[in-house]
């Protein structure tokens, strides 16, 4: 079980996440907002920790990120849990 994160690092993991996958499938920023009818300065406002996503957001993310909301989610904890050793 993970200990109680702060909300930055939830926010930095977060957005460290969407850029890891991302960048993992080969997309850029612009196309992903744009395959997912978004703004591109919406994207890069998550990545920049500068939002914060409501679960609409994440799901609508995942089919533009090639992941099921779980493999998201393992990546987010992992990504969470790794600030956490810091």
């Amino acid at each position: 079980m993970l200990k109680s994160a702060t909300r930055n690092q939830i926010r930095c993991a977060f957005a460290q996440t969407v850029r890891f996958l991302r960048q993992k499938a080969g997309i850029s920023q612009e196309r992903l907002a744009r395959n997912l009818g978004i703004d591109r300065g919406y994207l890069g406002g998550l990545e920049r920790e500068k939002h914060t996503p409501t679960l609409e957001s994440v799901f609508r993310l995942l089919p533009g990120l090639h992941v099921t909301f779980a493999e998201f989610a393992r990546e987010f904890e992992r990504t969470l849990r790794a600030k956490g050793r810091r």
